[in-house]
């Protein structure tokens, strides 16, 4: 399933999934050190990302799919984007695909997050936006060759990843406090684990508002 929902948010960015790479899902127990330590928890990679490198980090948009370009009539509907979270010392630490439902986030929280300044798990907390990073599996990769060009490595390198899920609290998701349907591509919510970054109860989650895929590169 790991890989299934990688290989959904491979083709925003990759006409050929292959020249992305091969995706295969892992056990924890498979996955070396200190990538296990990076990857094998339910809190956002941001925060993992600044303790292990020791500082705050930065954000390069990659590439971006507005949201119209999935078919939406307005600015709530999908977007995503292709990003490296940077070290203080500008080195790559961080590559990941992201997709997001505009619409499950309040119109400051939208904004800042299409201004592509700082890392999205960053905007949330800085926020005080109530979320649940959930259904967290890990997956092992061997970079294909478009893939290996943009991260600067030898093609068939083995990479190490997981994709998650964010769903935010129902009192700030929307702007009526509403819960929205889930988004066509997000899974459905399954048993509720809770962050323990945020204060988000089981009975506050709502719709799936976020997909992730994320790779350190580490070690």
């Amino acid at each position: 399933m790991a890989a299934v929902r990688a290989n959904r948010l491979v083709p925003l960015f990759f006409d050929d999934s292959r020249r992305f790479g091969e995706i295969l899902e892992v056990a924890a127990s498979d996955v070396p050190q200190p990538h296990r330590r990076l990857l094998d928890h339910r809190s956002h990679m941001t925060v993992t990302m600044e303790a292990f490198v020791g500082g705050s980090l930065g954000l390069k948009v990659l590439q971006e799919r507005p949201a119209n370009s999935f078919g939406d009539a307005d600015s709530t509907g999908l977007y995503a984007r292709e990003i490296m979270l940077l070290a203080p010392s500008g080195e790559a630490v961080q590559y990941g695909i992201v997709r997001v439902d505009l619409g499950a986030l309040s119109p400051d929280v939208r904004e800042r997050i299409l201004a592509g300044l700082a890392p999205l798990g960053r905007v949330l907390i800085e926020a005080g936006t109530l979320r649940d990073v959930h259904d967290v599996a890990l997956v092992r990769i061997a970079a294909g060759q478009e893939l290996a060009r943009r991260l600067g490595v030898e093609a068939g390198r083995t990479l190490y990843g997981r994709v998650a899920t964010i769903s935010l609290g129902t009192s700030l998701a929307t702007g009526s406090g509403a819960t929205r349907s889930p988004q066509r591509g997000f899974p459905a919510r399954t048993a509720p684990v809770v962050d323990p970054s945020a204060s988000l109860q089981p009975s506050q989650v709502s719709s799936p508002a976020v997909e992730l895929l994320e790779i350190p590169l580490v070690g």
